[in-house]
């Protein structure tokens, strides 16, 4: 939002904590379509009532009871049979019919008073259920023929493990047959596999969502609101979170969500109003096999994968699973209103307990990766147990999987609204934030940044001993200006123009997944892998290989921690808009918007590796820590032109924005690693952010359309019709362009081209002759075509350098930058179509039963989207592959009275 991270908004139920402090985001979905009256969305430079990020607020107002009795039924279907075929579906795997997708939702809320005038009820539940016929991924399995050859192999316990796993699943050989030899030297015998793909997977997601509110209007100067709402969600099997699953393998998702809160409003006189709110917001979510996979005999044997030679699904639960996330939030809230004559002040504070029941994933079960080696391919050395060296690993963790945390937080913030004169206000106000130290739990909890890359005096493992240091710096002024000139005749004056500044400072806080990963990792929690493999690798790997390894501390594992002095990131935000009533009943409001974001996180590794793969400081391994070396910048001109006249609201915006950083995340957004090509420098990635768009029209309108009045049979046709929707037009993201290989030693595959030729078709892709011993071949002036190296079998010759747009250099970082390449806008058009039917029973007035009808991507049209820009990939820059989209239609019916 504005130039922010998506990480950086912060929402709200009636003004309560509706967060998720471990990823960030909503914690509670507010998904019930009976429970909302309106929301509330504010974007920048807003007032010091407010905090906890750098991007926008959204505030959801929810309903209540009143002295009428009100009420509504609905039911809304999603169906497949109404969609369209996605053009992905017709473009990669041409289907004649969609998969069935069938999506119910229903539910119901009423509302009135218990006691008239003083004491009023309100009410919902929503049930949403969706069943859908998943189709899997498309890897290698053998034929029939193959299980055949693997079985005249048995006694084998990795054949029979392999036989188990895959259950009845077997390759029909029509698309992708290959022999593997499972003896040395590509000997027989030899299993013939396949392509398979797993089909028409039944995927169940349900949820139940309730809310209970009451208000009592005590007496004239007291009232108290209290609520609860619930949500409890599952999705089994969990083909979004692993999708790669097996049958015997699949995990499920989910869990509750709830939050209860109380609000006293007390009017202590006619200028000084007391509001003071409590909620208490429990979520507690999993990510775990099914109870079908854990009561099956595979449930306990190690996460095994195997090389990309053969292409095969893993075996196992993968290593991911379990792991959860549980808090609980206790917040307090005051705030004071106090008018004095032209002043309008508030103040208060937020206060917030924030206790963590994290479960991590600890890959306590173990994971093997058969690879080739030795003269055997992955299937024979998997047969023979043993590793394989290409590069053929085992690994196991150790530890509590149980993280336990909290932190105290707390928001003080003072404001005031000054009408200087009828025609200027200025606010003013200041906030400040304390978010704690939630690290401090841990027996390591993060790294002390001042030792410098290599961490040449740094001991192991003290030196992630130390405490996370609380920001306690996190002052945020504000200050508004709104200003109606009188000035300038037809141009300016007449009370129809309206000058709006704004600055502000904003915090955004550090998410517990911070706090997990380093957890997980060493020195917190111990583990072991085997070093690298030289031949066949490991002998006996599922037995002794891995049962070889034990609880110790290695320095020389990758480490993940925080940097001790982690700073919430800052942002300021400014802006400047003129408003102005045109003809016509035109509203034209023309706006400058800027950000910018310092100490916003970054990827760094403190032990980077250097010439010939040898880590900066060899008694460590990669340390890599988040750290606040990141920044950003945004610029942007919007406008926005509304109309509001008989039965028509119309609204346009437009906005140009160029929004540049140097990490837009933590985790890999663009390119092939979240850490900079030029690890110690990370302003060396600065370039356009992974969030940049430069281009983004919308229009949004609601039409209630006219009718006749004075014909029965046309009026009972044309009455009572609302057309609404919202269409978009934006251009597109940015990518990096990538050699997905460390071309120079520093541990990354981060690495990337030389410019040759801009003139040159971008797919025009070089590799420099003196780096051929990376293709085990010998060093050769000139530039050859890539795609003639790595994906033809043809004899390449050198080409001139200006035939190519990028050339792969030869062991030096090259000097593309990040994010330099954009790939194609989109289109999006949504719209609906509603009729609302008076109806006349049970002597109850107002009844409506509204037919409503939303069409997603009305017109059917397929967008584009950015295509990667690996050069090891065939499909470097090839757009025609990231074609997406289809229509969806969802149909309503609700009775209201």
């Amino acid at each position: 939002m504005n130039g922010s991270r998506p990480r950086a908004n912060n929402f709200l139920i009636d003004g309560q904590d509706d967060n998720d402090y471990g990823i960030t985001g909503q914690a509670y979905q507010p998904l019930n379509v009976g429970a909302v009256q309106e929301v509330t969305i504010l974007t920048n430079s807003y007032s010091a009532e407010y905090g906890r990020g750098g991007g926008s607020v959204t505030n959801y107002i929810y309903k209540s009871g009143t002295n009428n009795y009100h009420g509504d039924l609905w039911e809304i279907n999603r169906n497949s049979a109404f969609a369209a075929i996605p053009a992905q579906d017709q473009v990669s795997n041409p289907i004649s019919k969609n998969p069935y997708d069938n999506e119910n939702t229903f539910g119901f809320d009423a509302g009135g008073p218990v006691i008239k005038d003083k004491l009023f009820a309100f009410g919902t539940a929503q049930w949403d259920r969706e069943r859908q016929s998943v189709t899997g991924p498309i890897f290698k399995l053998p034929t029939a023929a193959g299980i055949a050859t693997l079985q005249g192999l048995e006694p084998n316990a990795n054949i029979s493990l392999l036989l188990n796993s895959i259950g009845s699943l077997v390759s029909p050989g029509l698309s992708g047959a290959q022999s593997v030899a499972t003896g040395s030297g590509g000997a027989c015998p030899c299993v013939e596999i396949g392509n398979f793909q797993v089909q028409n997977v039944t995927t169940a997601s349900n949820a139940v969502d309730w809310n209970y509110r009451m208000d009592w209007q005590i007496t004239g100067q007291d009232t108290l609101t209290g609520s609860a709402i619930r949500d409890n969600s599952s999705l089994s099997p969990d083909n979004f979170a692993n999708p790669n699953a097996l049958p015997n393998f699949q995990t499920e998702q989910g869990g509750p969500s709830e939050i209860f809160r109380g609000q006293w409003v007390h009017t202590i006189s006619s200028k000084l109003v007391n509001e003071m709110r409590l909620s208490y917001e429990n979520i507690h979510f999993t990510f775990s096999p099914t109870p079908k996979t854990l009561a099956g005999p595979l449930a306990n044997i190690p996460f095994i994968q195997f090389g990309n030679d053969i292409d095969f699904p893993s075996i196992g639960i993968d290593s991911n699973f379990p792991q959860g996330r549980g808090h609980t939030i206790w917040q307090i809230q005051e705030a004071f209103s106090y008018a004095a004559g032209r002043h309008s002040f508030k103040f208060g504070a937020d206060v917030t307990v924030l206790n963590l029941r994290d479960v991590l994933a600890l890959n306590t079960r173990g994971t093997i990766e058969y690879a080739a080696g030795g003269g055997y391919t992955s299937l024979g050395n998997f047969i023979g147990d043993f590793t394989g060296s290409n590069p053929g690993t085992i690994s196991k963790g150790f530890g509590d999987p149980n993280l336990n945390s909290s932190a105290t937080m707390y928001a003080p913030y003072i404001q005031d609204a000054w009408r200087i004169k009828n025609n200027l206000t200025l606010d003013l106000g200041l906030r400040y934030e304390y978010w704690g130290a939630l690290a401090n739990s841990l027996p390591y909890p993060a790294f002390n940044v001042s030792l410098g890359f290599g961490a040449p005096s740094g001991t192991y493992p003290s030196m992630f001993a130390n405490k996370q240091i609380p920001d306690r710096r996190n002052f945020a002024p504000r200050i508004g200006l709104a200003y109606s000139p009188r000035w300038g005749g037809f141009l300016t004056g007449g009370g129809k123009t309206t000058i709006r500044a704004g600055y502000g400072i904003f915090y955004d806080g550090l998410f517990s997944n911070i706090i997990d990963n380093t957890a997980e990792s060493e020195p917190n929690t111990l583990g072991g892998s085997l070093p690298s493999q030289a031949g066949r690798g490991t002998a006996n790997a599922s037995t002794a290989g891995i049962g070889g390894i034990t609880p110790m501390a290695d320095p020389h594992l990758t480490i993940f921690s925080m940097a001790s002095n982690l700073h919430n990131p800052m942002t300021q935000q400014w802006n400047l808009d003129i408003q102005r009533e045109l003809p016509l009943g035109l509203v034209l409001t023309l706006a400058y918007v800027g950000t910018r974001g310092e100490r916003l996180f970054a990827n760094q590794d403190f032990n980077p590796q250097g010439p010939f793969y040898s880590f900066t400081n060899p008694n460590f391994g990669e340390i890599a820590v988040r750290t606040n070396a990141a920044d950003s910048k945004y610029h942007s001109g919007q406008i926005e032109l509304e109309r509001k006249i008989h039965t028509l609201v119309l609204r346009g915006a437009y906005t140009y924005s160029n929004f540049q950083d140097d990490a837009s995340e933590i985790f890999t957004t663009t390119g092939s690693s979240s850490y900079a090509q030029d690890i110690p420098n990370q302003h060396s990635e600065w370039g356009p952010s992974t969030f940049d768009r430069r281009h983004r029209f919308t229009i949004a309108y609601i039409l209630q359309a006219p009718y006749f009045h004075h014909n029965a049979l046309l009026r009972a046709l044309t009455d009572q019709w609302i057309w609404s929707g919202i269409s978009t037009i934006e251009t597109g993201t940015p990518n990096t362009v990538t050699l997905d290989f460390d071309n120079f030693g520093n541990g990354h595959p981060n690495s990337r081209p030389n410019l040759a030729n801009p003139s040159a078709p971008v797919t025009s892709l070089g590799f420099d002759g003196a780096g051929f011993p990376l293709l085990g071949l010998p060093a050769t002036p000139g530039t050859f075509d890539l795609n003639c190296l790595f994906f033809t079998s043809n004899t390449c010759t050198p080409e001139p350098l200006s035939t190519f747009h990028f050339v792969w250099p030869n062991g030096v970082p090259g000097n593309v930058g990040r994010n330099t390449l954009f790939g194609p806008g989109q289109i999006y058009f949504d719209t609906s179509i509603q009729r609302d039917f008076p109806i006349h029973f049970w002597k109850l007035e107002n009844q409506i039963l509204q037919f409503r009808t939303e069409f997603f991507n009305a017109f059917n049209h397929p967008n584009l989207f950015t295509p990667t820009y690996n050069m090891q990939d065939p499909n470097f820059a090839n757009k025609a592959i990231t074609i997406n989209g289809g229509r969806e239609i969802k149909f309503w019916l609700k009775y209201s009275f």
